[in-house]
């Protein structure tokens, strides 16, 4: 991971994708918060995915990604 927080690794985008690619999803919000980079502001929305097709087992796609090291959590105000 780079220090900005949109840029992911290759490794980490390649999980990401097999771990949702074909599947349906559950989204959870977390929240949302406004940013501002110079002018301009736009709101970012938090989102928490989950891989509901494992019977009764719903997988949290963000705990993988961080168990496997290749994200890490972040606080958002």
């Amino acid at each position: 991971m780079g220090e900005d927080l949109a840029e992911w690794s290759e490794e980490a985008r390649r999980r990401f994708e097999e771990l949702t690619a074909g599947k349906k999803l559950v989204a959870k919000p977390r929240g949302a918060a406004n940013h501002s980079r110079s002018t301009n502001e736009e709101t970012k929305i938090s989102l928490e995915l989950y891989d509901t097709s494992k019977g009764n087992e719903d997988l949290l796609i963000a705990d993988v990604l961080v168990n496997e090291g290749l994200a890490r959590r972040i606080n958002e105000t």
